[in-house]
């Protein structure tokens, strides 16, 4: 999926850019919850806005004090008045700067000669927005919040930077204006992105008014991909508001931080890395000169399923001393060119019995699992290997198993199945 976890991280986080540095400086923290039971995650953000520029942190909620250790402290800066937004990697001390997006009557930037690319213009981005206000109001730390349902949908062409997509954002919850409406700077639009070593601009193509809706202190957002029936749920609560007077150094790039030129770069460790053993250093480059595979998305029936646990299941099966299974988050990790080859999987179908499915149940109640192995699963797999590109199939092998517990087990046994057709080939 596109961008899904920053996307999904950053699609609260409204533009608080003020033209007028005259009033109050803001501090939030709030708690998101990112999606379902057990295969959640929580974090931490904090928000700081000052006149024209606002600052974003936030800290993952990791139990394992190594993982905790090792893992990036992303931190956003939203600078209005100079149309970028700088993206700060605390751990490793670097920088990414981000322009606004720059609309199709207007030039594109030149190239750093260092860099030694060349612009180049890729497909069609269509972004539509309505914003629908429900009427209900409610008081939240001395303010009046309104109750709104956000709805986007950006479609990308196939031509487009990070090729073919169709992305739906729905936020419903309550929302403060803790500036003027009229304060906020021009919206920022998503831009396309190709491969770190292009510069690869999309047209874009707006339908609907976009309206500033303030922030949202309470509420829920719902990311889904639509090709692949991928549906991400995240939550918001906010646990302080309060104005304070705040430091203007909050606000600018860190003395002594280098510039790196691309957000992959910027990522010098992430929780693909670990789930995958694939550890890499403060430069960005890996500990050791394993072969790379991208695990892919899955497609098809995934409803029934825990796709996360699953990707991470067939990640530790291929990897070895020579291979390296790493899960990406996007498209835009396959187009990196980091990766020797990519993995995907087709749920053909994937059916549990009734037993196993009260089984299932009853173990999240009573906290047994061996509750939720009751009854008998079964499901059909089609395991395809492409090229570093994600497109050109390389082989492909396919399996249809029963196993005694949930659709989970079923999967994971026909992915082994017909994970031995096509690993030959990544040798």
């Amino acid at each position: 999926m596109k961008k899904f976890t920053l996307f999904l991280i950053a699609a609260s986080t409204t533009l608080l850019m003020l033209t007028n540095p005259a009033f109050a400086d803001f501090k939030l923290k709030q708690k998101v919850t990112m999606g379902t039971g057990g295969d959640g995650f929580s974090l931490e953000r904090s928000i700081w806005v000052k006149g024209m520029r606002e600052r974003t942190a936030n800290r993952m909620e990791v139990e394992d004090e190594m993982m905790s250790q090792m893992m990036p402290q992303l931190t956003e800066i939203k600078q209005c008045d100079l149309r970028q937004t700088v993206k700060i990697n605390e751990r490793s001390k670097k920088y990414y700067l981000d322009p606004f997006y720059i609309s199709d009557d207007k030039p594109l930037p030149p190239v750093s000669p260092s860099t030694k690319t060349e612009t180049v213009k890729g497909g069609t981005v269509t972004w539509t927005y309505t914003l629908t206000d429900t009427g209900e109001r409610r008081q939240m730390f001395g303010l009046t919040a309104r109750k709104l349902i956000i709805k986007q949908l950006s479609e990308t062409s196939k031509d487009s930077c990070s090729g073919e997509g169709k992305m739906s954002l729905v936020e419903e919850g309550w929302f403060v204006y803790l500036i003027p409406e009229n304060a906020v700077c021009q919206i920022e639009l998503p831009r396309g992105e190709g491969k770190p070593e292009e510069k690869c601009r999309d047209k874009f193509v707006m339908k609907g008014s976009y309206k500033y809706p303030g922030m949202m202190l309470e509420g829920k957002t719902t990311m889904t991909d639509l090709l692949r029936n991928d549906t991400m749920v995240s939550s918001i609560e906010t646990l302080d508001l309060s104005k304070e007077s705040l430091d203007v150094a909050l606000f600018e790039i860190p003395k002594g931080f280098a510039e790196v030129n691309s957000e992959q770069s910027l990522m010098s460790f992430s929780m693909n890395n670990i789930a995958a053993g694939n550890i890499v250093d403060s430069s960005g480059a890996r500990s050791s000169k394993k072969k790379a595979v991208a695990i892919d998305f899955f497609s098809g029936s995934v409803s029934k399923i825990n796709q996360n646990s699953i990707r991470q299941y067939l990640a530790s099966k291929i990897s070895s001393d020579s291979i390296d299974g790493v899960i990406v988050m996007s498209q835009n990790d396959i187009a990196s060119g980091a990766y020797g080859n990519v993995i995907g999987v087709e749920i053909k179908s994937a059916k549990e019995s009734g037993a196993s499915k009260i089984g299932g149940l009853f173990g999240k109640v009573t906290g047994n699992e061996d509750g939720a192995k009751v009854g008998k699963s079964e499901a059909e797999v089609v395991v395809t290997l492409y090229s570093g590109d994600g497109k050109t199939v390389i082989a492909s092998g396919s399996a249809k198993e029963k196993a005694d517990g949930k659709a989970d087990d079923a999967v994971k046994a026909a992915i082994d199945r017909a994970l031995s057709q096509i690993t030959p080939k990544l040798k």
